[in-house]
């Protein structure tokens, strides 16, 4: 069950130059959007969650 309160500190997060299409296999991905309009209520400890939102330039 994907539990919303869960601190951020308990996530495994790594950076790297490679492309993330290079690293990992492509049936493990599953990307996230803020504009969806599904909800996540589950969450899969084998995938590799890759995390989109908006950037804004004029910042």
């Amino acid at each position: 069950e994907f539990d919303r309160r869960a601190p951020l500190d308990n996530l495994c997060l790594e950076s790297s130059q490679s492309s993330y299409l290079d690293i990992f296999p492509q049936e493990k991905l599953i990307y996230l959007s803020p504009d969806s309009n599904n909800e996540m209520t589950t969450f899969d400890h084998d995938a590799v969650y890759i995390i989109g939102g908006i950037i804004d330039v004029c910042r």
